[in-house]
């Protein structure tokens, strides 16, 4: 394989962080739609953000009054989300941890430090954390030292294009509809093994527009997807969202494996309780 890998991924971590940040997340919160978010998880202070993006949704939890840990793979996106929350007046702690990346033939793979410095923020600040659910045994383990959660949040999760050259991946489907799919499957079994009684998982997830004909579907497809945990669906709900022309053009899931292009969209709630 001609092209440098570990080059390419830096850069593609970048071309998103970037893209998100002057684009689709300004268009979000102008919308109102983060707090829309986190008014679903109000009450629940202590809170696993998975998926950071340029922080502007921490930024509303903390406004909210929650105690915030994220954690996020992409680092470009790590030090904006952290920019930024020093520029609206948060202490933000910074874990780097990303320590060995090895290139193949076949992909690339990326290693991570420990984890052991992790702990609860206080009150006003936040610990935002590198490292990724999905090939990071270590995170999920020093996650449980600092558990119980009372939520944990994944909201519109997305990705970069190298992350289909990840060779601990290669099993998977990388599309973009099939690789938020699997990845909200992690999410439910690292909810369910963080999170105190009663705590809630909060997904968010782009659909098409006409999702809420589906709403059986759509309850149908995420009780399958957390089948292999405690987790309960508790709630469905949907907003609609025009989809930023500025920033990642989303291709979102139709149902059953579709993929569709269109900027008339749905916001897909769903919300599951630990009993």
């Amino acid at each position: 394989m001609s092209e440098d890998l570990l080059a390419m991924l830096d850069d593609r971590r970048a071309k998103y962080a970037s893209e998100w940040t002057q684009g689709n997340a300004p268009h979000f919160e102008a919308a109102g739609d983060y707090r829309w978010m986190a008014d679903f998880i109000g009450g629940h202070p202590y809170v696993l953000d998975i998926g950071m993006g340029d922080g502007r949704a921490i930024v509303e939890l903390l406004r909210q009054g929650h105690d915030v840990i994220s954690i996020d793979e992409n680092i470009a996106c790590v030090m904006i989300a952290g920019d930024r929350l020093k520029t609206a007046g948060y202490t933000a702690h910074v874990i780097e941890r990303e320590i060995t990346r090895h290139q193949f033939e076949d992909g690339y793979e990326v290693r991570y430090a420990d984890i052991c410095q992790a702990r609860r923020p206080p009150g006003g600040e936040v610990v935002l954390v590198e490292g990724d659910i999905l090939t990071d045994a270590g995170l999920v383990d020093a996650l449980r030292t600092i558990a119980p959660f009372d939520a944990v949040s994944c909201w519109m999760i997305g990705t970069h294009e190298a992350v289909h050259d990840n060779r601990l991946l290669k099993n998977i489907e990388t599309n973009q509809s099939s690789y938020r799919r699997f990845v909200h499957m992690k999410v439910c079994e690292v909810a369910d093994s963080v999170l105190r009684s009663g705590g809630l998982l909060h997904i968010v997830d782009r659909g098409i527009d006409s999702a809420e004909q589906h709403e059986d579907d759509l309850r149908h497809d995420y009780a399958l997807i957390a089948s292999h945990t405690l987790l309960v669906l508790e709630a469905t709900h949907f907003r609609r969202y025009v989809e930023s022309e500025q920033g990642i053009e989303m291709r979102v899931g139709a149902g059953r494996g579709q993929e569709v292009e269109s900027r008339s969209r749905t916001l897909m709630s769903v919300l599951f309780r630990k009993p």
